[in-house]
This record gives C-alpha cells, structure tokens and sequence, in this order.
C-alpha cells in the first residue's frame, strides 16, 4: 500500500525515469533466448572438446591377422617378385640369343645394337616395378626385410640393364673397357639376384611358408 502511494505522489516525469530505469535492470537481470543459446553452445562445445583430447590420445587398434592370412598374402607378394623377375629373366635371354645368332652369322651386329638398346628400357621397366612393389599390411613385422630384398632385386636389374647399355656400345665402338664393365655389371646382377631370393627363402620359413607352398612360375 505504501508502494502504491508513494507511486501516486511521483510526478508524471519521475514515473517515466522509474519505468524506464525498471526496464533496464529486467533485461540486465533476466537472461535473454540468445544469451541461453550461446551459454547451451559453449558447453557443447566443450564438451566436443573433451571428446576430441580424448579421441586424440586413443590409438586406433590395429587390425590382427591370422598366420594362414599372412602366408597367403606373403605367397602373393612372392608371385609379385617371381613374375617381374621371369620378365626380366626372358628379356636377358634375348640378349644371350643375340650374341649367339651374332657368333653364327644369322645376326649382325647393327641387329644387335638395337636389341641390346630395347632391351635395355625393359630391364629398366623391370627395376622400376621390383621398386613400387608394397609390402601387404599382413607382414608388417617383416616389412624392413622384403624391403631389402625388393630393393636389391631392383638393383640388380639396373646392374644388368647398364650391363646391356655397356654392352650396346662396346659394339658401337669396339672400346674394350665397355665389354669389361658389362661383363662386370652382368656378374654384379647375378650375386644380387642368388642373394635376393636365397634371403626371400629365409623370410618365407619364418612366415611358416614352405618351399613346397611356393609358385613356381
């Protein structure tokens, strides 16, 4: 009642301060839609936050294999070698059979000059696929291994492919030293190839491979 008195006895200006001062301090008070929302969205966020810290430091699992898994992805891989190598194996023979027609007379020497200039390319072809193979997921544990048996064979067919190059122009220009470093590259190709797939033997038995299991062809 005293409220309502008092409220009478204020001029009509005074009322006009009080009322508008009466405005201010309910929207400072009283929160308003928008303020709720960003208060809702900031712990969202935060919460998102603590979810991502927590994701972050989760290691995701590995995914485990079986040993008849890995031995069928490591029989693969080894197809992989054996076909590039077959490859190369076939295109070398070439270089053989063109040295022995050259002996007999049924191939010159121009011929053979550009055989040994193609065949050159496709043992560098051959080098550059031994180099893009990947070692399958299964094996892992042995990655660093077939790597270096990967990487050697493709070493030797850059060996043997300079070795032909050598060779190609020994007969260009009948420069003797050309003919020994070819014989020399072509020796070097062999020793990495023998140790290549005698280390490849090894990392299939600790596979759990068998020679037996092994393609031939």
């Amino acid at each position: 009642m005293k409220l309502k008195q008092k409220w009478k006895n204020l001029s009509k200006k005074q009322k006009i301060i009080a009322g508008i001062v009466a405005f201010f301090l309910l929207v400072l008070i009283t929160p308003t839609s928008s303020t709720k929302d960003n208060k809702q969205n900031e712990e969202q966020n935060s919460a998102n936050e603590v979810v991502e810290k927590k994701t972050e430091g989760e290691k995701p699992q590995e995914k485990t294999y079986t040993d008849v898994e890995r031995k069928a992805d490591f029989i693969a891989f080894y197809s992989e070698i054996l076909k590039i190598d077959n490859q190369g194996q076939a295109t070398y023979q070439e270089v053989l059979n063109g040295l022995e027609g050259m002996q007999s007379g049924t191939v010159s020497a121009l011929e053979l000059y550009v055989t040994f200039k193609d065949t050159k390319e496709r043992l560098m072809n051959n080098r550059k696929q031994f180099y893009e193979l990947k070692v399958p997921e299964s094996l892992k544990e042995y990655e660093k291994e077939l790597d270096t048996v990967t990487g050697d064979f493709s070493t030797a067919y850059f060996t043997l492919a300079n070795g032909v190059g050598d060779m190609a122009e020994y007969l260009n220009t009948n420069d003797m030293r050309k003919y020994e470093k070819a014989n020399n590259n072509i020796k070097q190709y062999q020793s990495f190839v023998l140790t290549s797939s005698l280390e490849l033997l090894e990392i299939a038995e600790k596979v759990g491979v068998t020679v037996e299991e092994l393609p031939t062809n």
